[in-house]
């Protein structure tokens, strides 16, 4: 396999679903997506025009959503703290000089999600959810 061409994505399923658009790749979905990602930006240039890249090397994806939204955590501090949640999207060109963690920790991720559960905010449910009337610890979520 030739390492400059992405892989095909992942499908996704109802099974995969977390809440809302967000879903739990495998470990093989997520790093197709970590190479499909460093390959689109190679391909667009974006290094080569701003000296560095949206996506990160170090960045490996946790959550994906429907519409190719990566949450991704930092595994070598390459845009904050070891461990920090950076949510990836192809459409926003967040600006790459300053890339604000969406959650510092995956810890305090689950700790929004769970506290949303609690509340009823979030429900077992397949398919989209709408994210509203969030807990103040959970309001995040509503990316």
């Amino acid at each position: 396999m030739d390492p400059t061409i992405p892989p095909r994505a992942p499908a996704l399923s109802d099974d995969t679903c977390l809440f809302g658009v967000w879903h739990l790749p495998t470990l093989g979905q997520a790093t197709v997506l970590h190479h499909a990602a460093l390959a689109l930006e190679a391909e667009a240039g974006v290094a080569e025009a701003l000296g560095t890249g949206w996506y990160k090397d170090g960045w490996f994806p946790v959550l994906v959503a429907l519409d190719g939204w990566l949450v991704c955590v930092d595994t070598t501090g390459s845009a904050g703290p070891v461990g920090s949640l950076f949510v990836w999207d192809t459409h926003a060109a967040n600006d790459p000089f300053d890339l604000r963690p969406w959650f510092p920790n995956l810890t305090d991720m689950v700790t929004a999600m769970v506290a949303a559960y609690r509340h009823g905010r979030i429900t077992p449910t397949q398919g989209y959810t709408e994210l509203t009337d969030l807990p103040r610890e959970s309001r995040p979520l509503a990316y």
